[in-house]
């Protein structure tokens, strides 16, 4: 027999998921808000498995499950800063818009991960309901992530650039002392902008899929700073013996970026870097 309306648990379950999502706004830190996310995407999967013993029960929780998504989008995306600070690497710390959208996207991946779990339990007909849903909630992660990832690749291209300014044809009269005075200091910025984006900006980022923006960015740097150190002109053997030196702090402070906390004893996988960690090899 199935359900009347008056046993639908629709009406609690739209009444709980409105609780979670008006209190996202108000949840401060970065656990409280993947929490509200967290609490959201528990009380979607719950109401679903408590219906799925009738077909059209449970197609009629999913649409209400899609109404709860679309709000938590909605706000979340009237949250979202699209400020210039919120793309502002200058540092010494994360901005509060950078904190706050960091806290933003997690909160989607939270939601967004969990919910995705659930093409293994339902038919497509329930799928097909709510997918428009987590294709929001995608589509609004996105909207966060991909300026802030284009500016962290602007502003590193910028940093690198500045070697030109630099002389590298002047002969010392020992080129040895090239290799004594340390790394540049176009490269010592950049080390610091790359410390500065780990620590400040990316770990607002509560999310496993970190990895996947880091890489990315590990090649960029190495392919930007081989286009610009292979039009490097005049070049002395005393500029040859700074640039490698540059490489070398390169490659340290690249590793320092890729390394997470169980990769710290062991060292950081160079092969997933591919072609262009050869190509700066080669190039030393």
């Amino acid at each position: 027999m199935r359900a009347g309306p008056e046993e639908c648990p629709c009406v609690d379950f739209g009444e709980q998921t409105e609780q979670h999502i008006l209190g996202f706004p108000g949840a401060i830190t970065r656990e409280t808000r993947a929490g509200c996310s967290k609490s959201v995407a528990r009380t979607v999967a719950n109401e679903l498995d408590s219906a799925k013993f009738d077909p059209l029960l449970v197609q009629s929780v999913a649409k209400y499950a899609l109404n709860s998504l679309e709000m938590l989008v909605s706000r979340v995306d009237s949250m979202i800063s699209r400020e210039r600070a919120a793309y502002n690497l200058v540092g010494p710390s994360a901005t509060s818009q950078q904190v706050i959208n960091g806290q933003l996207a997690t909160c989607l991946h939270h939601c967004g991960s969990r919910l995705s779990k659930l093409h293994e339990e339902y038919p497509e007909s329930v799928l097909n309901i709510l997918n428009p849903g987590l294709t929001s909630i995608q589509n609004t992660f996105e909207r966060i992530a991909t300026p802030l990832l284009a500016a962290i690749r602007r502003d590193i291209g910028a940093t690198i650039a500045k070697l030109h300014r630099m002389d590298f044809g002047i002969d010392s009269a020992d080129p040895m002392a090239a290799m004594g005075g340390g790394a540049s200091p176009y490269m010592k910025d950049l080390a610091e902008k790359l410390t500065f984006i780990k620590a400040e900006v990316l770990s607002q980022y509560n999310i496993p899929d970190i990895r996947e923006w880091i890489l990315p960015i590990v090649k960029y740097t190495i392919k930007t700073f081989v286009l610009h150190v292979s039009i490097v002109k005049p070049l002395s053997e005393s500029g040859k013996l700074q640039l490698t030196s540059d490489m070398t702090e390169l490659e340290f402070s690249l590793s320092a970026f890729m390394a997470d906390k169980a990769q710290v004893k062991r060292g950081v996988n160079w092969e997933s870097i591919g072609d262009e960690y050869r190509t700066l090899r080669a190039m030393r």
